[in-house]
């Protein structure tokens, strides 16, 4: 081989190893967010909740997700299908720093 070739060789197997590095990392995240309760998790995004709201039907979603939803003109609630009393939503600093923590633990 020239050296060309080598130094391909050589650059090919040092990225080899790096994405082997990658993938075990992406391993070891995804058991861990796997491990995050359902409560956490917004019904809609199937995300763990940064800003979580109540909205009138008793359940949790991320404020983004759910303004999301109700900008689509949709008046009823994601999780039983029912028709929502009102569009308010109310912020749960309860809610936000559980998840917090639970995350931090991670």
């Amino acid at each position: 081989m020239d050296v060309m070739e080598d130094q391909f060789v050589s650059r090919h197997s040092e990225m080899m190893e790096e994405l082997d590095r990658i993938h075990r990392e992406n391993e070891k995240i995804m058991k861990k967010v796997k491990e995050i309760p359902d409560q956490f998790l917004c019904p809609i995004t199937q995300e763990p909740m940064s800003n979580p709201v109540m909205a009138s039907d008793g359940h949790f979603y991320e404020k983004a997700a759910i303004e999301e939803w109700f900008g689509r003109r949709k008046r009823t609630s994601p999780m039983t299908g029912a028709e929502l009393p009102n569009l308010t939503l109310t912020l749960s600093h309860t809610m936000k720093s559980l998840i917090q923590e639970f995350i931090n633990k991670l």
